[in-house]
């Protein structure tokens, strides 16, 4: 009886360290998150399904940067959905300062577009007139970690989803660099 109640501490014992007792990741070491918001005219899209986020290098200082998303704000209806992609842009990332926010707008060294594609009207041109800040916060040749807040107008009516504005809210940590980007 002894023994048994020996042997069931030395398990319990045993599988604490093995399960509840390990060291948390921190920031450094290798884990990925990346996150996307988005507001659409005015109205957040809570719920955003399969958010996908990818970077590449150019091989010449530049990075890209593609995150996507699709919301359905009517579970019932099966013609609702939208569909959301960011892409960023940086033909040289040397001129990004670590850590602190850049502007975007008119800002020669970044390339930005929002995409909002509902699933009724054909494909809509990218928003590219755009307010906001990047911040890179961690690079390395392997990975990347940062954010961004942009506001996408849709001023000059290229996007039929969008009335007024699309606001994407993106966060990146330890998110990898393909080595070179595909061609378009």
């Amino acid at each position: 009886m002894r023994s048994k109640a020996l042997l069931r501490i030395i398990a319990c014992c045993a599988l604490s360290g093995v399960v509840g007792c390990q060291r948390q990741p921190t920031p450094n070491s290798g884990y990925v998150m990346y996150s996307l918001r988005v507001t659409l005219d005015d109205e957040p899209m809570y719920v955003l399904e399969g958010i996908t986020g990818e970077s590449c290098s150019n091989g010449y200082g530049g990075l890209l940067f593609e995150f996507a998303a699709e919301a359905d704000p009517i579970e019932e209806a099966i013609d609702d959905e939208i569909g959301f992609g960011l892409s960023i842009q940086i033909d040289d990332v040397t001129r990004i300062s670590s850590g602190k926010p850049t502007d975007v707008a008119n800002n020669p060294n970044l390339h930005l577009s929002g995409r909002v594609r509902r699933f009724l009207p054909p494909p809509q041109d990218p928003l590219t007139s755009v307010t906001g800040t990047l911040t890179i916060s961690a690079l390395s040749s392997s990975q990347v970690s940062g954010s961004a807040l942009l506001t996408f107008i849709d001023s000059d009516d290229v996007n039929l989803a969008v009335q007024a504005s699309a606001v994407f809210a993106v966060e990146f940590t330890n998110l990898a660099i393909a080595r070179y980007c595909p061609e378009p």
